[in-house]
This record gives structure tokens, C-alpha cells and sequence, in this order.
């Protein structure tokens, strides 16, 4: 056997092991990113607002660009076509059941899961701030998005005022 014959009869399984253990390795930190993402993630300007899943779920029709004009239960549908669910699932009977936090987590960890699978354009923490912000605007605190445009107030005394 030629001595370049012996290092490709070599260098395969070599290189078959190295791209297993990498893919393995790969795949315990998608898992633990996965559980560490519920630990992470605050949304607690939610707490008390009784953001209800009808509301919940047009918000993320809307965040995750998947519609408009849509009924609660269309958006359910939606949604729940991509397994992004509070708890079980949601509840057709009563759309105007409120939410709690850890279904909104719950809510967040699906939407990253559907990231990872590729079936959304947002990871689970741009839709984590953009729940907080309308949780915010629910609350009635001043508008947080970006897309807020800013004014300038020109006092009445200054010459631009008196025109």
C-alpha cells in the first residue's frame, strides 16, 4: 500500500469521527439553550396587565409578520400550526382568557424553537422585547418602540413660537 493510499484510508474515518463529535456537541447546546432561554428572559412588565391570548397572539401575528386583519382564532390557527402555544394550547372557547407569565414564557420558547427550526425570521428574544414593549404600552407608560417618531416642542416665548 502507497503511503497516500494509507493516509486517505485513514484520514476518512478521522474525519467521520471528528464531524460526529462535533455535530453532537452541536446539538447539547441547541437542548440547553433552550431550557437556559426560559430562565432568561424577563417579561415581567407583564405582570398584572392581564394581557388576554386573543391580545397575545395578534401581537405576535403582527411582530412575527405572519398577517393582518386576522380573528383570534385565525391567528390561534396560525400559531398553533407552528406548535407556538401558551401551556397546551390555546383556548378557542374563551380567546379573552387572560395569560399568565409563564405562558407567555412558554410562548417565547416556542417562538425560539421555530427560529431554530427556521420556520420564523425572529429569535425568541426580539419577540421577548417586543411583549414587553406592548405589555408597556398596555400599562399606558410612555411608548418604548423604535418606532415612535420624536417631536420637538418649541417653547411659546422663543421666536419660532409666537409665528
Amino acid at each position: 500500500m502507497s503511503l497516500e493510499r494509507f493516509f486517505v484510508v485513514c484520514m476518512f474515518p478521522i474525519f467521520i469521527l471528528c464531524t460526529s463529535a462535533s455535530f453532537a456537541i452541536a446539538q447539547g447546546k441547541a437542548g440547553k439553550t433552550q431550557e437556559d432561554l426560559f430562565s432568561i428572559i424577563d417579561v415581567e412588565e407583564c405582570e398584572g396587565v392581564g394581557v388576554t391570548q386573543c391580545e397575545l397572539a395578534m401581537d405576535l401575528i403582527a411582530t412575527l409578520k405572519m398577517g393582518e386583519g386576522l380573528t383570534c382564532e385565525e391567528g390561534f390557527v396560525h400559531l398553533r400550526a407552528l406548535d407556538i402555544a401558551p401551556g397546551k394550547d390555546w383556548s378557542y372557547e374563551d380567546p379573552h382568557r387572560v395569560v399568565t407569565l409563564a405562558e407567555i414564557k412558554d410562548v417565547i420558547n416556542d417562538v425560539q424553537r421555530a427560529y431554530n427550526e427556521g420556520n420564523v425570521l425572529l429569535d425568541g428574544f426580539a419577540v421577548a422585547q417586543e411583549i414587553k414593549r406592548f405589555c408597556l404600552d398596555m400599562k399606558g407608560g410612555p411608548p418604548t418602540s423604535s418606532k415612535t417618531k420624536k417631536t420637538e416642542t418649541v417653547p411659546p416665548s422663543s421666536p419660532e413660537g409666537k409665528k
